[in-house]
Order: C-alpha cells, then structure tokens, then sequence
C-alpha cells in the first residue's frame, strides 16, 4: 500500500532478442516468435492470483488498462482496456500487424485467426505458422496452404493501409517497395489518377515519372514530402525532419537505430533508383499474390481466386468472365 492506494506491477518487454535462432542475434532483423512474443504479467491489489487470460493482447493495451486501473476517463489510443478480460469476458478476435525496415530488411507480420504471417517484402518471400501447435514457428505452413498466404497478405496490407496518392498518371519509382490493391509491386509501379498506394519503408525515397519527366523525391516519413503542386500527395502522418549534431548521430549509428549504409541495395544497383531490369520486370504485373509454383496441375486450384494461381494455371484457365490477357496488370 502506498498512501491508502493498492500497487499494481506490470512486467513486460517492448520486444524480445534473437540468440542465434535463425543466424541473427539481437533484434529488428525478424518478426519470428522470438522477437514479438513477450510476456505481460499484471500483480498487485485487487487483481485475481494465477490467472491465466487466453487470447491474444498487444503492448498498445497496457497504457488503456493502466488508465482504467486508475480509474481515469478511457484513452483514446490503437489498444483495449483489457480489464473485462481480466474480470472473466472473452476477448475480441484482433489482428496485429508488425514491421521491421532496419540493417536493410524489409518485413512484416501479421497474427490473426491463430495464424502468422511472416512476408520479407524485399524478396517476396512469405511464411506461415500456427504459433498455438509450432511456438518456436520452425515449421512453414505456406506451401500447404497457399490462401491462407494470400489471405493474410490482403488483409495485412489493408491494415497498413495506402498513405499515398496518385493525382495523376504516371509511374512511381522507389529504392523501396511499391504496393497497391492488396498487391506488391516492386520498385516500379504504374498508378493512374486517384490510386493510392503504399511503399516501404515509410522512409524510402518515392520518385515519379510522368510525360516522361522524373520527379521528386519524397519521402513519407523522415524527409520531404509532396507539395501541394507535386503530382502526389501524402496522407500519412505529418513528420519533421530531425535536426541533430554529429555525435548524436553516430551514437545512434552504433546503437543500430540508423544504419549508414553506402546506398547500395543487395543487387549493386544506386538505391536512389531502381535499375532498368527491376522497371522492366515491376512495372508490368504485381508480385504478391504470386505463390510458389509447386508443379500441382492447375485442376488443384480455385480459378475464382486468380491471385493464387501460378502464371502457367492463369494462361490455361482464366478466371470465370475474364477476357483480358492473363499477363495484363491488374
């Protein structure tokens, strides 16, 4: 007791540590289990002994709970008052969604319906796991379960969401990667007026051409972004560019908080432009929603669901009412 008030301890993590798992050690490289799974255990006054709450919580709900516990007006913020849960009532069903851009990764996560996504958006590599039967995640499921890949792919880039906009025609090029309608792209991506799209990391440089004029770049985050004459605009939220001297640079370059890299991506190519082999193969059809072809014949697919077929089952079997080229971008 602390001048009449009950003391309640909250012990949590805002992300664990790589030990040699997967080839990494530290954090932000991944978004496996061991790097998202932390605890949240809750003790003091008033709070029921060994209590075990299933289901899935997030860090953004501890500040909602902690504001209730003391008994101040609900907050507004992403996360749940998570004391009904604790009183006895179930908990809704929730997605959470990670990402990582640091030491050039470029990743994100997804949990929902007991299931996680993994998606390297840099290669375009995707994993699935069942957490609840696999913990450690050392099973992928995605070459099993192909729409359930596809799924959570739409769903997660729903959640992100498309901070950018197109005002007009044009193409964007980007050092990152380019996503539109629940598809990824690359560094090159043809948009047309009022598109909205996404590209990550939110602080990769955004460059567009149009009339055969390059211009920018901008970025969302970190850097300039579009004014209100430029061809884009974004719609995210409003940073500033942040001011600091050499030493406290470099201290945050030896932290890992900013990496001082030579702008080279893993191909060799200038990060500030995609090379023309990466324009040539973005530009013309998206990439996500292209599953590993693993040789099945067509027949085992759903033609209702062209996002999940291979380029060779599209060709032979377009969708129901589909008379546009298999090939033709969406």
């Amino acid at each position: 007791m602390t001048a009449g008030r009950d003391v309640r301890f909250v012990i949590t993590s805002d992300h664990g540590e790589e030990f040699g798992e997967r080839g990494a050690w530290g954090h932000a490289h991944t978004l496996y289990a061991e790097q998202l799974h932390v605890p949240l255990i809750m003790s003091g006054g008033g709070l029921p002994a060994g209590l075990v709450v299933d289901g899935a919580v997030g860090t953004q709900d501890i500040a909602p709970t902690l504001a209730a516990m003391a008994n101040q007006p609900p907050m507004t913020a992403d996360g749940l008052n998570l004391a009904p849960a604790i009183g006895g009532a179930a908990l809704p069903e929730r997605a959470f969604t990670a990402e990582t851009t640091r030491f050039k990764t470029n990743r994100l996560g997804l949990y929902a319906g007991g299931l996680r996504l993994e998606w390297d958006v840099k290669s375009n590599t995707a994993e699935l796991f069942d957490p609840h039967a696999d913990p450690k995640e050392t099973h992928d499921l995605a070459e099993a379960r192909p729409l359930d890949v596809d799924r959570l792919q739409k769903l997660l880039l729903a959640d992100v969401g498309e901070p950018w906009t197109a005002k007009v025609a044009g193409s964007v090029r980007t050092k990152g990667v380019a996503f539109r309608a629940g598809h990824r792209w690359g560094h090159r991506m043809r948009v047309e007026a009022g598109d909205t799209f996404l590209v990550l990391p939110y602080d990769a440089e955004v460059r567009f051409e149009v009339d055969d004029q390059k211009v920018g770049p901008w970025q969302g985050m970190g850097g300039q972004q579009p004014g209100e004459g430029d061809p884009l605009a974004w719609l995210g939220s409003a940073t500033s560019i942040v001011e600091m001297n050499d030493a406290e640079r470099q201290m945050l370059i030896e932290l890992g908080y900013i990496q001082d890299d030579d702008g080279q991506d893993d191909d060799g190519q200038d990060d500030a432009e995609p090379s023309e082999d990466d324009a040539a193969q973005d530009d013309g059809a998206p990439g996500a929603g292209e599953p590993k072809d693993d040789g099945r014949d067509c027949s085992a697919y759903d033609p209702a669901v062209p996002d999940t077929l291979p380029a060779r089952c599209r060709a032979a079997t377009p969708p129901p009412g589909d008379t546009k080229d298999p090939q033709d971008a969406p």
